[in-house]
């Protein structure tokens, strides 16, 4: 019980570390969560003598030891497939640039989504003719979409702006790709789908599924919060398969 407790404590520093440094990481709640969760159960029974887990019955037991199990295996399952895509070779003869949202601080552009933007600027410059599609709408405590805020960047950097066009009313991936699509119909055009690493997977499975010709590209993000980026990620990955949305 004192390493579960051990595990517990660094969840809940970690968290309040990302608090201190980053000001709000979107999901960083959950290891706050999990990590009083476990410093609960092991002081209640280090402490306390109440032996809260081997009171269960042994099939509860199984269950869980089967469910952290499962958990484990396919979660660095999910950052292996991550890992690949984003090391995957591709010929730079793209046709459409597809940039997918991250959220601002108001008006001031994220770290992860200013690694998205350089991406999308080499991939821009590389292919002079390729369209560029920025998608994502406004989110509460942003003053402007991520789609406007992304074109800002690009044109300030020197993309001209009938390269670029806006779909600002989506809020997630799917929506990305899905209002993208009623923009600008490119699914018979070779289109690379810029996010960042723990993204890619995800968005090359959603694009699959909507007839996308699509390769995920990505600008390597270096970031203390990536262990929460791949957890949030691997969680959405298991809803949009749960909705039938991959």
């Amino acid at each position: 019980m004192r390493i579960v407790m051990i595990i517990g404590a660094i969840s809940v520093i970690y968290d309040l570390f990302l608090r201190l440094v980053n000001r709000h990481v979107a999901f960083s709640s959950f290891f706050l969560v999990i990590g009083l969760g476990l410093m609960g159960l092991g002081i209640s029974e280090y402490y306390f003598h109440l032996p809260i887990f081997t009171m269960l019955p042994i099939q509860i037991k199984i269950l869980l030891g089967i469910m952290v199990m499962g958990f484990s295996f396919s979660f660095i399952a999910f950052i292996l497939k991550c890992s690949s895509c984003s090391k995957r070779k591709y010929n730079h003869d793209f046709e459409v640039i597809v940039l997918f949202g991250a959220g601002l601080f108001q008006d001031v552009i994220s770290r992860s989504l200013k690694v998205r933007l350089d991406k999308a600027y080499q991939l821009a410059k590389q292919c002079p003719l390729a369209i560029i599609i920025v998608t994502g709408g406004q989110g509460k405590n942003e003053t402007v979409s991520e789609a406007l805020a992304m074109a800002d960047y690009l044109r300030e950097k020197g993309i001209a702006s009938k390269r670029i066009i806006l779909e600002d009313q989506s809020t997630t991936s799917y929506e990305n790709l899905v209002y993208a699509l009623k923009k600008y119909d490119f699914r018979q055009q070779k289109t690379a789908l810029v996010s960042n690493q723990f993204h890619l997977y995800r968005i090359e499975k959603l694009a699959k599924k909507l007839g996308i010709q699509g390769v995920g590209v990505s600008g390597y993000l270096h970031s203390v919060a990536l262990p929460v980026f791949y957890t949030r990620e691997y969680f959405a990955l298991l809803k949009a398969y749960l909705t039938r949305k991959i």
